[in-house]
């Protein structure tokens, strides 16, 4: 039953805008829209695909072989990216740095005002029977009794 109703909840966007969104996800980098089908591609990949079959004319080979250019492609983009995107991830370490210090300096001042409070609490009145009974415990503890 459960199992169901989990289903039911996980089947994706339903309204336009929520598809529309969702159909951009795979292309908000623009890595996903590189495919051996796109001409302008094609023509970057192919002859990097004819080179590794070095001259071999199997068509099973030159399947492998765009894909292996494809996918050198694909890196060679995400590599740039990701060389771009360093300063971005470069100034978000300062300030991730920053806030943990900040973070470890506030919980140590935090534990000692804690520590200081708890120290320095008004403690609670005994009761004459509270007494007369840590005075009962106190000598089986020191073995007077």
């Amino acid at each position: 039953m459960a199992s169901r109703a989990n289903g039911r909840k996980s089947r994706g966007p339903r309204t336009p805008a929520g598809k529309s969104n969702a159909s951009r996800n795979a292309f908000r980098h623009g890595l996903a829209a590189i495919t051996q089908t796109d001409p302008e591609i094609f023509a970057e990949i192919e002859p990097v695909a004819r080179a590794i079959c070095n001259g071999a004319v199997n068509p099973l080979l030159f399947e492998q072989a765009l894909i292996m250019a494809e996918n050198g492609f694909v890196l060679h983009c995400a590599q740039d990216a990701m060389r771009a995107a360093l300063a971005d991830l470069e100034r978000l370490e300062r300030y991730r740095r920053r806030a943990w210090s900040r973070q470890r300096r506030a919980f140590q001042r935090f534990m000692e005002i804690q520590s200081a409070a708890f120290r320095n609490r008004p403690r609670r009145m005994l009761q004459s029977g509270d007494q007369a009974h840590v005075h009962e415990n106190q000598g089986v503890l020191d073995g007077s009794s």
